[in-house]
């Protein structure tokens, strides 16, 4: 990002270059009329290089100096947007463009995107300084690697670290272990954060850690099954459990040895019937 701020400067140097000294503040008149003399003094030296070389940086110069001032205004603008989303102002304003500028220079996504995942998530969780700027890498590094929404992907990952109650600094960890269950099972990302928090209720009575949800799903997924169905008979199985007083956990692990045991056939069908429903 320095090397982005010194284009900032030359970018603003070449409009400055560009204005009429006598409509200039007094201080802008002086900082425009020493520029001119710097760049005097440089192209004096240039003329013992010869004239051709002179022309021959002209061009990319002008270049050189469009392009920074479209540089400086991308990271104006992404600030902009920090701002406005956040409603921060001084130091923590600061701290939040310090992060965008850390997250910016290590991935390949625009400055617009980044400014915007970064708003969102800290307005969603309040994190800030390093766990904000991991938190924000690891949500466009889902998106982008998984061809997925952004927006979503966010919106969905929040809603999962409350159901769960996930501590910040488990955050990025949780998202690692949902990719992984997607690369190996093939479930939808965005699919798979709804429906771990969506059934999170019944998967807790089970006694189901967030980990052993996401894998359940990813495993349902990958046999074809109807997790919705498997779930709403995991519902009829705790009533019946609870009316019995069996923990349910205890009794989901019983039932599926006794129907292992029973093997195929009539009696374990029975038995499912019995526990699970239709």
């Amino acid at each position: 990002m320095a090397a982005e701020g010194q284009l900032g400067k030359l970018g603003t140097a070449f409009v400055l270059l560009s204005l009429d000294a006598s409509q200039l503040p007094k201080e802008f008149a002086e900082a425009k009329k020493e520029l001119e003399k710097d760049l005097k003094e440089w192209g004096g030296r240039l003329k013992s290089l010869g004239t051709g070389l002179t022309i021959g940086l002209t061009a990319p110069i002008i270049a050189m100096g469009a392009a920074a001032l479209h540089a400086g205004q991308t990271i104006d603008d992404a600030f902009d947007t920090i701002r406005i989303n956040t409603g921060k102002t001084g130091k923590e304003l600061a701290g939040l463009q310090n992060s965008f500028e850390n997250v910016f220079k290590t991935v390949p996504d625009n400055a617009q995107t980044v400014a915007d995942a970064l708003s969102a998530i800290h307005q969603r969780t309040g994190l800030t300084g390093k766990g904000l700027e991991d938190l924000t890498k690891q949500e466009l590094d889902l998106a982008r690697i998984t061809k997925t929404d952004l927006n979503a992907n966010i919106d969905g990952s929040i809603r999962l670290f409350n159901a769960w109650q996930i501590e910040t600094d488990k955050q990025s960890e949780a998202l690692d272990f949902l990719f992984r269950v997607h690369q190996s099972t093939g479930i939808g990302v965005t699919d798979l954060m709804s429906k771990v928090v969506d059934f999170m209720p019944i998967l807790k009575q089970y006694g189901l850690s967030f980990e052993e949800s996401a894998t359940l799903m990813g495993q349902w997924s990958k046999a074809g099954l109807n997790s919705e169905q498997i779930l709403g008979a995991l519902r009829i199985a705790a009533k019946k459990f609870a009316e019995a007083n069996i923990p349910l956990r205890e009794g989901l692990i019983q039932t599926v040895k006794e129907i292992h045991d029973l093997g195929p056939g009539a009696e374990a069908t029975k038995l499912s019937l019995q526990i699970f429903g239709r």
